[in-house]
């Protein structure tokens, strides 16, 4: 029944004023979008300003694009768009670039809503500033010597490939240590040791692919995790580019030193459950070393 008290001017003032209180609460503690169906940003509270660093204006018909920082893959949006798309509310943690370029990281939540036809108009993108928690977690999970990931870094994200189908339907497991290492530090010291390790460390960086996954796990031991690795050959022609890498020698002070990596590798389904982030070698079906 039609309440015509509603519309009395004492009672939309309430109303408005206690919508006013809400979205000053939710400006405190909640960063907040509304886009259309094509991603196109309808509406930007205070804190979104605030934290990307750009002025309502710029954000307001700007498409979300806007913040996009890089670091995700396209797979990371194709799954993010799939699932808002279908209806379905998406959560995740997203890293996003500020206008000055600043990475800020964000634990959010995409609410669709949906038309008369069932399919989305709108969607309400609810967020939480958590990047003083991810430069912890950074910390914790950064191998200090060289700069790169260690293990607790490299089975979490291996957890977070596998879960969120970024691993795609076949990925590869690749160990590496290094020949002789205790030599080197035992004629050389711990000083020239540790100094390998850096060297190597950036040598792999630069020849893994740009979705492959590297991390020192102990001592001389590194591993890369490999998403889309199609099959045993393609393996094999991965490994020998590592190889290769390690016929240059490695400038060590005054020394120039070549040592050589044994490996070991396995495809993995990600389907099988005890791929999901372990390393235990009787797990694995080494191929090729």
């Amino acid at each position: 029944m039609f309440d015509a008290k509603a519309l009395r001017p004492a009672n939309l003032l309430k109303h408005w004023q206690q919508l006013r209180t809400l979205e000053q609460a939710l400006n405190q503690a909640a960063i907040i979008a509304i886009t259309d169906h094509r991603g196109t940003i309808t509406y930007a509270n205070d804190a979104f300003v605030k934290i990307s660093g750009y002025r309502r204006d710029e954000l307001v018909g700007s498409n979300h694009r806007l913040v996009k920082s890089g670091y995700h893959d396209p797979a990371f949006y194709r799954q993010m768009w799939r699932t808002i798309s279908s209806g379905k509310v998406w959560r995740d943690e997203v890293c996003n670039r500020t206008k000055n370029g600043e990475l800020y990281w964000v634990d959010t939540t995409i609410v669709p809503l949906l038309g008369k036809n069932g399919k989305p108009e709108q969607y309400v993108s609810i967020r939480f500033d958590i990047t003083d928690k991810k430069r912890l977690e950074s910390l914790v999970m950064l191998d200090p010597l060289t700069g790169i990931g260690n293990r607790r870094f490299a089975e979490q994200k291996i957890h977070e490939l596998i879960a969120s189908g970024q691993a795609g339907d076949q990925a590869a497991l690749v160990l590496i240590d290094l020949d002789k290492f205790k030599q080197v530090n035992d004629a050389l010291g711990h000083e020239a040791g540790d100094l390998l390790l850096k060297r190597v460390a950036e040598r792999l960086q630069e020849v893994k692919g740009s979705n492959d996954l590297l991390a020192r796990l102990a001592g001389d031991e590194f591993l890369i995790f490999m998403p889309g690795i199609g099959d045993h050959s393609q393996l094999k022609r991965k490994l020998a580019l590592l190889k290769r890498a390690f016929r240059r020698p490695f400038e060590l002070q005054s020394y120039r030193i070549t040592v050589w990596p044994s490996m070991g590798a396995a495809l993995l389904s990600p389907s099988w459950p005890e791929c999901a982030g372990t390393f235990a070698p009787g797990r694995l079906r080494l191929i090729f070393g």
